[in-house]
């Protein structure tokens, strides 16, 4: 896997302030789908919804498998990642890398190293390529030696510290991702209870409803009777009036 193209936006003036591809991208065809793809996300992100993040995965780019990750930040800073799944490795870009690489760009503060029309001057330029480059390369380390820990001795104290707190955080995701999945469980069972009692609830108004119906239609019958025995008790009285007469 590998940063394949990285781009900064100004959301407000929909508008890129810099951008840069550390894998050269002689393709013209991806190169054209990959900019029909940012113009896609700056049409379909809204200001208003910040902060938003979110990554679409395994999606096919001139048959390249590639995620692309987007973080809108509250000034209305968009940044876009777009991550190339090569075949030679096993595991993905995990999300929080991606994004933990968004936050120290926009910590370094890249995006106020503009010129007038608002794109990246030279040294935004030069810091940008500087920080993704430096980013990928201790990922890979970091991945090296989390896939080797007899290496972990060798490495230099940065990196072991790195791979520790890189498996610290592995952990502290796995134990969230649970709780996550606890908790739609449980919204799930509440969801049930709540149509469970709905259905218990229209039962018991369609048995009221026909109750009432029946009685109604009981007393409509009654009324029928009634008034069909007065009606021959009359007929009756003058038939019996006119034989005497």
């Amino acid at each position: 896997m590998s940063i394949l193209y990285i781009c900064i936006v100004d959301q407000n003036k929909k508008s890129i302030i810099g951008s840069y591809n550390p894998i050269e991208i002689e393709n013209s065809s991806l190169k054209n789908q990959i900019e029909n793809k940012i113009r896609e996300l700056m049409n379909k992100i809204k200001v208003e919804n910040a902060p938003e993040k979110d990554v679409s995965n395994f999606q096919t780019l001139s048959d390249k498998k590639i995620d692309i990750y987007y973080n809108l930040l509250n000034k209305g800073i968009l940044y876009i990642v777009f991550v190339e799944i090569l075949s030679i490795y096993l595991e993905n870009f995990k999300e929080e890398t991606i994004f933990d690489l968004i936050e120290q760009l926009e910590t370094q503060g890249i995006k106020l190293n503009v010129d007038k029309y608002g794109k990246l001057t030279n040294v935004g330029k030069q810091n940008l390529k500087f920080s993704v480059e430096k980013y990928q390369n201790t990922f890979f380390a970091k991945k090296e030696l989390i896939n080797n820990p007899s290496l972990i001795e060798e490495a230099p104290q940065d990196n072991k510290i790195a791979v520790i707190n890189e498996q610290i955080r592995g952990v502290s995701n796995d134990m969230k991702n649970n709780v996550k999945n606890m908790i739609t469980n449980i919204q799930d069972i509440n969801e049930i209870e709540n149509k469970s009692v709905a259905i218990k609830d229209t039962s018991f108004k369609f048995r009221r409803d026909s109750l009432a119906l029946e009685k109604k239609m009981k007393k409509n019958a009654m009324r029928n009777k009634i008034l069909l025995v007065v009606a021959v008790v009359v007929l009756l009285s003058l038939i019996i009036y006119y034989m005497v007469k």
